[in-house]
């Protein structure tokens, strides 16, 4: 039986929506334009563009305008899925309550200013530093990014939390909540850190499984031949 609130499965359902519209096109032998496909999937989601470009994207307002970017290295990824489930209306009614008559916070402010000088620079450049052989994306998520829904459903879902402190303590770069929740993810420095850290989690009774990210020419391969 499912959980009343299901784990957050990082954006499976949207991809599931955008494989079956990319489908219905292959077999009806009719293909939309680019902006008309686009526009069909922002009214079923806004989280949908995004796997109409798939790799590295910049992604503005809801999440539902997104522009391709210059694929960072495939990263080595942990997911941890806690037995608990998060409800998303509920994390942005929160999150919105706690804005409320207030403006945007100096780390918001930092961060977009730190993150314009980064895309007007090569990869190469800031706020990577020159020379460094360590994959730019840790570089980057160290740069200040920070999801804000966890100072809402931390309080509320400790165990997410928690699934964020083992990642960290298991060899971790860089470890989030996912969206609103509630999977966990972590970005190590290789596959054999992150199979490693897999074991030790499994061993103290977590779900998780190591993965990848995907670049984008793999991820169409991938989303063609499912």
């Amino acid at each position: 039986m499912l959980p009343k609130n299901p784990p957050n499965n990082l954006g499976g359902a949207s991809a599931n929506a955008v494989a079956a519209l990319l489908g219905l096109e292959r077999a009806l032998k009719k293909f939309l334009p680019a902006t008309e496909r686009g526009r069909i999937a922002e009214e079923v989601g806004s989280d949908l563009p995004l796997f109409l470009v798939g790799g590295t994207v910049l992604g503005l307002g809801r999440g539902e305008r997104v522009y391709p970017l210059q694929d960072f290295p495939a990263t080595a990824c942990v997911v941890v899925t806690p037995e608990v489930g998060v409800s998303t209306p509920k994390a942005f009614a929160e999150w919105d309550r706690k804005l409320t008559g207030s403006g945007p916070s100096d780390r918001m402010i930092e961060l977009g200013r730190g993150l314009s000088a980064w895309l007007s620079e090569s990869y190469s450049g800031a706020p990577f530093r020159r020379g460094r052989r360590e994959n730019p994306l840790l570089e980057l998520v160290r740069a200040g990014i920070k999801n804000d829904f966890e100072q809402v459903v931390f309080p509320e879902y400790p165990e997410l939390s928690e699934a964020k402190s083992v990642l960290e303590r298991a060899g971790a770069k860089y470890a989030s909540l996912s969206g609103s929740g509630s999977t966990v993810y972590g970005l190590f420095a290789s596959k054999k850190a992150a199979r490693a850290a897999v074991a030790k989690l499994r061993k103290q009774g977590w779900t998780a499984q190591a993965t990848v990210t995907l670049q984008r020419a793999e991820y169409w391969k991938r989303m063609v031949m499912a």
